[in-house]
């Protein structure tokens, strides 16, 4: 029977595969505290939590599914306590977001060292995908704020558009990239659905480049995509923040649409139920800002 709860934030600190040192250095104890709690934990259970792997120590499967719970109910416990406590003067903690490419990075950049020399006890942790690993991890609690550039439909979640993103097919200054020989083009494209590229050319010139062989390379990364378009390569769809820069500098060039091109909002998310933290209103006011 478990009679001390306060070791279980120091499981839960172990999760993912860090080392007792790293949860040690996060916890600011020593390795050897960190082991003995865990000793002391084991005993209280009753089962183990860990096994050898060469010379570091495995979770065992229990252990993991003793996290897991722990995982999903703790901190949320921990933040209404917080909340209670800190009257929303003290921003202090860890606040996770998570982002998609390239977009997130160009938002961040500028918000982030004011806001954590303001809060030197504020943490951020930071982690980047696709919507369809965000979603998830903002809805089970493994985030606490995502921005993303693509609609979200969940009653879990609200949203506040932070920016637009527009997209433009370009291609380098010495490309002898033109409208009116755009099927012998050679076309660089993000991912095999193609979503950007066939939309793009549908919506702006009323026809699609259906030829697969015109396709010089796929890649699923927007900045290798833009390295690719510079190198002289061939012609790419990609959002104006990323290629403004380049066009006004006179080493992209712009093709012209025939109409308004595609704009897709830009949202940053959290979950209605997550409490009301003073670290997550400041991290989600200067992400707004």
């Amino acid at each position: 029977m478990l009679t001390n709860y306060a070791l279980l934030p120091t499981l839960l600190e172990l999760a993912g595969g860090r080392t007792f040192a790293e949860a040690a250095g996060r916890l600011r104890l020593t390795p050897s505290a960190v082991s003995h709690q865990m000793r002391t934990l084991e005993a209280q259970l009753g089962f183990r939590l860990f096994e050898r792997a060469g010379r570091r120590a495995k979770l065992t499967p229990g252990a993991l599914s003793l996290i897991g719970v722990v995982g999903e109910h703790l901190p949320p416990i921990n933040d209404a306590l917080e909340a209670l406590l800190d009257d929303g003067q003290a921003v202090r903690g860890t606040v996770r977001v998570g982002g998609a490419l390239p977009f997130s990075r160009m938002w961040l950049r500028p918000r982030l060292p004011q806001l954590l020399k303001q809060y030197p006890e504020l943490r951020l942790e930071l982690s980047f995908g696709p919507p369809s690993q965000l979603i998830p991890k903002l809805q089970s609690g493994s985030l606490d704020l995502a921005i993303i550039a693509a609609p979200v439909d969940s009653p879990l979640l609200e949203s506040s558009v932070i920016g637009v993103e527009e997209f433009w097919a370009v291609c380098a200054k010495g490309y002898a990239g033109r409208e009116l020989a755009l099927e012998r083009q050679r076309f660089i494209v993000y991912d095999e659905s193609r979503p950007m590229h066939d939309a793009w050319w549908r919506s702006v010139f009323g026809r699609r480049i259906p030829k697969t062989e015109n396709v010089a390379c796929t890649v699923a990364n927007l900045d290798e995509m833009l390295y690719l378009v510079e190198a002289g390569l061939g012609v790419a769809v990609l959002p104006n923040y990323l290629v403004k820069a380049g066009v006004t500098r006179g080493k992209l060039l712009r093709l012209a649409p025939r109409k308004a091109s595609p704009q897709n909002p830009v949202h940053l998310l959290w979950r209605k139920s997550a409490i009301q933290t003073s670290r997550l209103q400041t991290v989600r006011s200067a992400l707004l800002g």
